[in-house]
């Protein structure tokens, strides 16, 4: 399985949630890319407040899920290094 490269803070693991655009920013996708995996159901959120829009994504989950999506891809050569 790939290690992920997501940062820690000194929050331990189970008490860091990141909101829907932290998650972009780390992930280097839209807001919209993120909100989608959510509704979709591939990365769980939970909702802050009673009637709230604001979402969270706990440490773990985005860590499982960069875990599960990340394919290991061998290097891409360039033209000028393979062998002539």
């Amino acid at each position: 399985m790939a290690k992920s490269t997501i940062e820690t803070k000194s929050l331990p693991a189970t008490l860091q949630f990141f909101s829907v655009d932290e998650v972009a920013v780390i992930l280097k996708v839209s807001k919209k890319m993120v909100q989608q995996w959510i509704q979709e159901g591939h990365l769980p959120a939970f909702r802050v407040g009673s009637q709230s829009r604001l979402l969270r994504i706990r440490y773990q989950d985005l860590e499982n899920f960069v875990d599960e999506h990340t394919q290991l891809r061998p290097p891409k050569y360039r033209s000028d290094d393979t062998e002539r």
